[in-house]
């Protein structure tokens, strides 16, 4: 009896912890969720993390960016509608005039910053090739709000230096050698678009700062560079808090469109 009683409180007390300690943190995503379109217009499925209803404002902040997004790049504003479960959009319809696939991820969060990336195609009807899509967004969360690399860094022409420095360095000699990144992304367009954050996108890792350049579709439309956050606070720092913290998420990168860059200029 008494061996009885024991297993009882001891299942009891696990019972107890499992509830106490699997309460998520109101901005961990809770799963996945879709952004859809499916008309005779447009097929459109956009893979994005879900907040639930503990941070719905990040939830809306992320659907009009990203509404905001495709807006520019096709100049519709697209009516998405939301869904927990994969809809299951045709994308490859043949009678779309836009069709669009993108999966977004989250690549650092601390307790004050999350930090998002979207990735995908587009397809235009009668378009020869798919056009690579590419934008980011990041949320201050203690005030809800879109926050930019210029709030954490200074613009300026060392900024641009280090961005050269790592974007040779990333493509390697063979391919600078043929390529002029300056020519790809001249300074005075790249410390404009990195004002708001148009045509050039920022993203945060554990350990970098990840700044997405456009290029002509040819060479993929875009490629991305990771420059670690020390040598940032060296050249273009506001003060020693500029380094967003620690990630309580391992880190993620990925390199498809620098690879993908690198294939067709060595091709």
């Amino acid at each position: 009896m008494k061996r009885f009683v024991g297993v009882l409180f001891i299942l009891a007390l696990w019972m107890f912890s499992s509830c106490t300690t699997q309460a998520p943190d109101s901005s961990t995503p809770r799963g996945w969720c879709y952004l859809t379109e499916s008309t005779s217009k447009n097929a459109i499925s956009i893979k994005v993390p879900c907040f639930g209803t503990d941070n719905e404002a990040l939830d809306r902040l992320m659907y009009e960016h990203v509404v905001g997004y495709l807006q520019n790049q096709s100049g519709i504003r697209f009516d998405l509608e939301r869904s927990d479960t994969d809809p299951n959009v045709n994308i490859d319809g043949a009678y779309s005039d836009y069709s669009i696939q993108m999966d977004g991820r989250i690549t650092y969060e601390s307790e004050e910053l999350i930090s998002m990336v979207f990735e995908g195609m587009l397809n235009r009807r009668n378009s020869a090739h798919p056009t690579h899509l590419f934008f980011s967004l990041n949320v201050d969360k203690t005030t809800g709000k879109q926050t930019f690399v210029k709030d954490r860094y200074v613009l300026n022409d060392a900024l641009y230096d280090a961005f050269l420095n790592y974007a040779a360095e990333a493509l390697g000699t063979e391919v600078s050698d043929k390529v002029e990144i300056s020519e790809l992304c001249p300074k005075d367009s790249f410390l404009t678009g990195l004002q708001n954050e148009s045509l050039y996108y920022v993203y945060f890792t554990v350990d970098a700062v990840g700044i997405s350049c456009p290029v002509p579709h040819v060479i993929g439309d875009h490629f991305e560079v990771e420059i670690p956050y020390a040598v940032l606070e060296d050249v273009c720092g506001r003060d020693a808090t500029t380094h967003p913290g620690d990630l309580s998420a391992a880190p993620v990168k990925t390199y498809y469109s620098m690879e993908h860059f690198k294939s067709i200029i060595k091709g």
